[in-house]
């Protein structure tokens, strides 16, 4: 009967000439058919769990990779749709920067790291406000005041648009007095404002709508050419009666 026994890559053969007390092994290196195979095998093994590593790997960069891209447009468009705006802090490519602080101070030549590593970032933002010197000018800002600053920009921007595209009061031929002296106010309103405002009288009836149009555009005119300047002249295009005015700011 013989009896095998596995043990640190070798095999053990029951010895019948044994003593009682114990066990005569013999010992003999393994079949190398045997261990190629089981070499090959565990390069196999090896080889593969390369690969899923790289592929998790590159799965990683990947997602790393396209997460960076949409962050890149996305700042390119931001910075595309506000190209007035000034560079700040990580933005800022000098190495070197002359540093103004918050209260105007001229604190001299000072690498941007530094700036950027002592500086309070959620209370103060580094912001170039002379790119033409060498080193560029930056100045410390308070997020606070500089968001408020820029919120102020932004509305009178708004205005300035919502200025400069023209208004239109339309009425009808058959306004009352009471409603017609609304409107005029409303006109004079936006005149006076600075505003460019387009007056428009529709004919709501047959032959008596259209004497109607005439009168009132004849109280429009009387009421508003001696103040403002007229950008284009009445005109009368279908059923209605228009002209436009150009305010100004008083």
């Amino acid at each position: 009967q013989q009896h095998q026994q596995r043990g640190a890559g070798q095999f053990r053969i029951h010895d019948p000439t044994a003593t009682e007390y114990g066990y005569k092994g013999k010992r003999y290196e393994p079949d190398p058919l045997e261990m190629d195979k089981r070499r090959e095998k565990q390069m196999m093994y090896e080889k593969i769990q390369t690969l899923k590593t790289k592929a998790r790997v590159e799965a990683v960069i990947k997602r790393t990779s396209k997460k960076r891209k949409m962050m890149a447009a996305e700042a390119m468009s931001k910075a595309g749709a506000d190209k007035d705006r000034a560079l700040r802090d990580e933005e800022i490519n000098a190495p070197m920067i002359t540093l103004v602080t918050e209260s105007g101070v001229m604190s001299g030549v000072h690498p941007l790291s530094q700036v950027l590593g002592t500086m309070d970032r959620s209370l103060y933002t580094l912001v170039m406000v002379d790119s033409s010197r060498d080193p560029p000018t930056c100045r410390v800002f308070s997020r606070k005041i500089l968001y408020e600053r820029e919120r102020s920009t932004k509305k009178q921007q708004s205005a300035a648009s919502k200025n400069a595209k023209p208004q239109r009061i339309v009425m009808g031929s058959e306004i009352d007095s009471h409603d017609l002296e609304i409107k005029m106010n409303k006109i004079m309103d936006m005149l006076t404002r600075g505003r460019r405002v387009i007056v428009v009288v529709e004919r709501k009836g047959p032959r008596r709508g259209s004497d109607m149009r005439k009168e009132i555009a004849e109280k429009i005119m009387a009421r508003f050419e001696p103040k403002f300047s007229i950008v284009s002249p009445p005109s009368i295009e279908g059923n209605s009666w228009m002209v436009m005015f150009q305010g100004k700011a008083q």
